[in-house]
């Protein structure tokens, strides 16, 4: 696994939903489906995420690593 850029929160309703970005372009996602099937964790290809996620990924980016993000996500 390649080095770590950043973890994005994307959560609801107290679920976890983190997305970890890595330098390689790896999207690993850790989160809970409900609250009886907890700390799940996938590995995603960029287009996997899209509509209301990848709007609360971009909104809640750290501002210094908001390019390198969208750079993997194709968005720019």
């Amino acid at each position: 696994m390649s080095v770590e850029i950043c973890t994005v929160y994307a959560g609801v309703n107290g679920l976890d939903d983190d997305y970890t970005f890595f330098e390689d372009g790896t999207i690993k996602r850790f989160y809970d489906r409900n609250p009886h099937r907890l700390n799940l964790t996938e590995y995603l290809k960029p287009s996997d995420i899209r509509g209301s996620k990848l709007e609360r990924i971009i909104a809640n980016c750290p501002k210094e690593h908001l390019d390198k993000i969208k750079k993997i996500l194709n968005l720019s």
